[in-house]
């Protein structure tokens, strides 16, 4: 198993945690399952509402588990970004927050 391989597994597990947890915290039924899926720093900024180069400064300062490959070239698991939205702990502003919880579908 190569390192992108483990990475995609490490990052679908973690997203089943991500669920079960939110879901015994809010006591509702599980939201939709989340695809396991490894991000670009502009797509997690995207989904986020942040600049990109915000992504990279909360990698390297260790707020955002990633895997840096080279260069600019950052991977951030899908499941990362969904517990930084559900914790609360991505934005300055109410509306950044609650307009990535609409993009993740997190209510």
């Amino acid at each position: 198993m190569d390192m992108r391989e483990l990475a995609k597994l490490i990052a679908g597990e973690l997203a089943d945690v991500v669920v079960e947890r939110l879901t015994a915290r809010l006591g509702t039924a599980a939201p939709a399952p989340i695809q396991s899926e490894i991000l670009t720093t502009e797509e997690a900024a995207s989904m986020l509402s942040v600049h990109p180069e915000t992504i990279r400064r909360w990698c390297k300062a260790g707020k955002i588990p990633s895997t840096k490959l080279g260069g600019n070239n950052i991977q951030i698991a899908k499941a990362e970004v969904v517990k930084m939205v559900a914790e609360g702990t991505t934005s300055r502003s109410r509306s950044q927050l609650e307009r990535a919880k609409r993009k993740l579908g997190i209510t």
